[in-house]
């Protein structure tokens, strides 16, 4: 396993425990992500090593309706990396892209998945189902919410351990995005932007669903990517 990402791993499975709080879990994630942003500032500053470590794009298959998508995108963008979907691996699932450093991509899919998971397992709970109309309503205010804690983190980011400002930081997400441009341009991969749909929203459901956003922990355990399946 990559030694940066066994690092998160064990960071995150501490912070995985039944009795941490939501506050104790946004700090494990923050930790989690300024120790990926100071190993990507030392890649930056190394260049023979930002050679060793290998940029990919990175497939992980899970439910892949709307909402979904869009909160892959943000946990991608937290973990500086490119996000896009791909074809349909059956009724429900999709191939979900990462595009980035080898240190980061199996983070960034593995959380999308927790994240979404959590929402579905909650629209169940208070509905019945995960695809009805409330359903809906409660996902997308998930997703908002999750979207704007996302933006807070990367803002508020310096790297664990180090004396770099935010600022740097943010410098550090623009070379990755057009490095992760650049590799997916190398690669052939030529991408499609879609509108996305319209529809009606309960907004007492989709209120309920951004309180519920705001309390998910976003984090869990970091497993090997040779142990990833597919279901």
């Amino acid at each position: 396993m990559n030694p940066i990402l066994e690092k998160v791993k064990k960071l995150l499975a501490l912070a995985g425990n039944a009795g941490t709080t939501e506050g104790e879990r946004d700090n494990a994630l923050r930790m989690a992500h300024g120790l990926l942003a100071k190993h990507n500032l030392d890649m930056a500053d190394l260049h023979a090593h930002c050679q060793q470590e290998g940029r990919e794009d990175y497939t992980h298959a899970y439910h892949g309706i709307g909402w979904c998508r869009y909160v892959s995108n943000s946990i991608a963008k937290l973990f500086f990396c490119k996000y896009y979907y791909g074809r349909k691996v059956n009724s429900y699932k999709v191939e979900h892209h990462f595009v980035g450093k080898t240190s980061n991509t199996a983070t960034a899919a593995l959380m999308s998945e927790y994240v979404i998971r959590s929402i579905l397992k909650e629209c169940r709970n208070r509905f019945g189902h995960e695809l009805n109309a409330q359903a809906r309503s409660f996902a997308l205010g998930a997703q908002s919410k999750i979207a704007e804690r996302v933006a807070e983190l990367i803002k508020e980011a310096k790297p664990e351990g180090g004396t770099s400002t935010s600022l740097v930081v943010q410098a550090l997400y623009k070379t990755e995005v057009e490095a992760n441009e650049a590799f997916l341009k190398a690669d052939g991969t030529k991408l499609v932007t879609k509108n996305p749909r319209s529809s009606h929203v309960n907004m007492s459901a989709y209120s309920d669903g951004k309180t519920y956003g705001g309390s998910i922990g976003l984090n869990t355990q970091i497993v090997n990517r040779n142990q990833l399946k597919l279901n």
